[in-house]
C-alpha cells in the first residue's frame, strides 16, 4: 500500500502526442495494402497520397477513405514532381521521356531559378485536384515525394496554389453565409436587409477580410502583400474562440473609458512635447525644432520605449524627461487595469453561466430559483486531476458530488464502465443521506471538476428554509431512482446522461 501511494505521489511525466505518417500510397498494391492494414490496426496517424503514382486509381481512393472515415486517421497530397512517374497537366515542362525530371536534375534546376513555374503551378493544381476528385475533400495536409516541397520555386509555388484553394474556400464559405442569413434575423427585416446587417457586422468583416485582401494580392502579384493577407484569416477564430470573443466583448464593453485614457494620453503628448520644445528648442533646433517634431520624443518616453534616438540635454529637459517616465508608467498601467479588469468580469460572467447551467440540470436542483442557485454556487470548490488519477475509489464514503467542467472521467461499476465528460455530473446522492461511492472514478484525461461537499451544503439548507423545502421535495424521488445502481452515489439518470452525450457521436 504505501509502495502505491507513494508512486502516485510521484510527479508523472508529460504526454506528448506523436503523429507517424507513412508516404507513398499509390506507389504499389503491396505499399498500399499494408499501410491500410496497419492503420486498420491504429499503428498509423496518416498517410499522404501519390495522385500520379501507377498503382493509384478509384478502388483505392475508396478503401483509403472508407478507412479515415471510420479512425482518426488523416490523408494528405503526397506531391509528385519527379522521375520515374508522369505528370497529371499536359503542359508541364521539363520531362524526360514523358516522365519528370530525376531528383538531382530538378534540384539543380531549381538553384539556378530555371523551373518553368506557371507549369509547376498548373501540376500542382492537378495533383490537388486529382485528389479532390477521387476522395471529394480538400487533402489534411501535404508533403512531397523525396521532399520536393522544400526547394526554392516549389515551396513558392505550393504555397501559392494553397493559398488560393484557402482563398477560394473562404469566398465560398462567406457567399454561403451571406445568402443563407437572410430570415434568421430576430428583428424579422427583410431579406436585403439581414445580408447587409451581416455584412456590416465584425463577424461579416473578418469573413470578408479573410479572403479579399488575398485575392487581390494574387491579382496583383504582390508577395509581400499575399503574405500578409496570409495572417487575416486568424481573426476567424473569434467565431469559435470563446476566450477572444470574452476579450472582444471585454473591450466593448469599456470602449468609452479606453477612449478616454485616448484623451488623456494625446493631452499628455501634447504636454509634454510642448515643455521640451520650449525648454530645447534652441538647443537641439533639429530635433526639438517644432512642437510635432518633439511629439516623437514624447510618444516614445510615455510608452516607456525610450529608443534613445532623441533625448533632452538640457537640466531642466532632464527635470521634466523624470515626470515624463513617471507619467508613462501610469498611461500604460491605466488601459491595461481596465481591461484585465473587465476581461476578468468577463470570464466570470461566462464561467458563471456555464455553472449555472450546469447546477440547474441537476434533478434535486432543477425547481429552485436563480437566487437559490446562485447560493449552491458559492459553495463550490475547484479540484483538477491529472490523467490516469483516481478521484474515488468503490466502497469509500461518499460525501460530495462534482460536476466536470473540462476533460473526462470514467465510472468503472459493477457491472459496467461509462464515462462523462464536460458540462456532466455524478455523486447527487451523496448529499441527500450517507452512502458510499458506487464505483472508482478515474481520469482519461486532465480534467477539471468543481464540487459541492455535503456537509457545506447542508449547512446551507439549515439556513434558508426555502430551500430547504424545496430539496425535500425533491429527495425521496432522488433516493429512490438509486435502487437501479446498488443503492450507492450515482443515480440512474447519471448514467443515463453518459449514453446521450454518445447519441450524436454515434449518429
Amino acid at each position: 500500500m504505501e509502495k502505491r501511494d507513494a508512486e502516485m505521489t510521484q510527479p508523472r511525466a508529460a504526454h506528448r502526442r506523436v503523429w507517424l505518417v507513412a508516404d507513398d500510397y499509390g506507389i504499389s498494391p503491396a505499399v498500399n495494402a499494408a499501410i491500410r492494414d496497419l492503420a486498420a490496426r491504429r499503428r498509423l496517424s496518416a498517410t499522404s497520397v501519390m495522385v500520379a503514382a501507377p498503382s493509384f486509381e478509384r478502388t483505392e481512393a475508396a478503401r483509403l477513405a472508407a478507412l479515415g472515415a471510420t479512425t482518426t486517421f488523416a490523408i494528405g497530397l503526397h506531391l509528385t514532381l519527379t522521375a520515374p512517374f508522369r505528370p497529371l497537366s499536359a503542359a508541364f515542362q521539363p520531362t524526360r521521356a514523358g516522365a519528370f525530371l530525376p531528383l538531382a536534375a530538378l534540384m539543380g534546376r531549381a538553384a539556378l531559378g530555371r523551373l518553368d513555374r506557371p507549369a509547376l503551378a498548373a501540376e500542382i493544381a492537378a495533383q490537388l485536384a486529382a485528389f479532390e476528385t477521387a476522395f471529394g475533400r480538400p487533402p489534411d495536409f501535404v508533403d512531397g515525394h523525396q521532399h520536393v516541397q522544400l526547394l526554392p520555386a516549389v515551396g513558392e509555388t505550393l504555397f501559392t496554389a494553397i493559398k488560393v484553394g484557402a482563398a477560394m474556400v473562404f469566398a465560398l464559405e462567406y457567399a454561403a453565409r451571406l445568402w443563407s442569413v437572410a430570415g434568421h434575423s430576430p428583428r424579422k427585416l427583410s431579406p436585403a436587409q439581414d445580408r447587409i446587417e451581416y455584412a456590416l457586422s465584425s463577424l461579416g468583416i473578418i469573413d470578408l477580410l479573410a479572403f479579399l485582401p488575398a485575392s487581390i494580392a494574387l491579382i496583383a502579384g504582390q508577395r509581400s502583400l499575399l503574405v500578409l493577407s496570409g495572417v487575416l484569416p486568424f481573426f476567424k477564430l473569434v467565431r469559435y474562440s470563446p476566450a477572444m470573443r470574452s476579450l472582444l466583448a471585454a473591450f466593448h464593453a469599456e470602449r468609452r473609458t479606453l477612449v478616454g485614457c485616448l484623451v488623456i494620453l494625446t493631452g499628455a503628448v501634447l504636454v509634454f512635447a510642448s515643455l521640451l520644445h520650449a525648454i530645447e528648442h534652441d538647443v537641439q533646433p533639429e530635433k526639438f525644432g517644432t512642437i510635432p517634431q518633439a511629439m516623437w520624443w514624447a510618444i516614445v518616453t510615455l510608452g516607456t520605449v525610450g529608443y534613445g534616438d532623441v533625448v533632452p540635454v538640457t537640466p531642466l529637459g532632464k527635470l521634466v524627461s523624470v515626470f515624463t517616465i513617471v507619467g508613462g508608467l501610469t498611461m500604460i498601467a491605466l488601459p491595461v487595469a481596465i481591461i484585465s479588469t473587465a476581461f476578468a468580469d468577463e470570464i466570470r460572467r461566462r464561467d458563471f453561466v456555464v455553472t449555472w447551467g450546469m447546477l440547474a440540470r441537476v434533478p434535486l436542483f432543477s425547481h429552485l430559483s436563480a437566487t437559490e442557485i446562485a447560493d449552491i454556487m458559492r459553495l463550490l470548490r475547484a479540484r483538477t486531476i491529472e490523467a490516469g488519477d483516481v478521484l474515488v475509489r468503490r466502497g469509500d464514503p461518499a460525501s460530495s458530488m462534482y460536476f466536470i467542467t473540462a476533460g473526462e472521467v470514467e465510472i468503472e461499476l459493477p457491472n459496467q464502465r461509462v464515462r462523462l465528460s464536460d458540462g456532466t455530473f455524478f455523486g447527487e446522492i451523496a448529499l441527500l443521506h450517507r452512502t458510499k461511492r458506487s464505483g472508482t472514478v478515474t481520469a482519461t484525461r486532465k480534467t477539471k471538476l468543481l464540487a459541492l461537499d455535503a456537509q457545506d451544503f447542508h449547512a446551507l439548507i439549515e439556513r434558508m428554509p426555502a430551500l430547504a423545502a424545496h430539496v425535500q421535495k425533491t429527495a425521496k424521488a432522488r433516493l429512490a431512482d438509486t435502487a437501479a445502481v446498488q443503492r450507492g452515489d450515482i443515480a440512474a439518470g447519471e448514467i443515463a446522461q453518459a449514453a446521450e452525450d454518445d447519441q450524436p457521436a454515434d449518429e
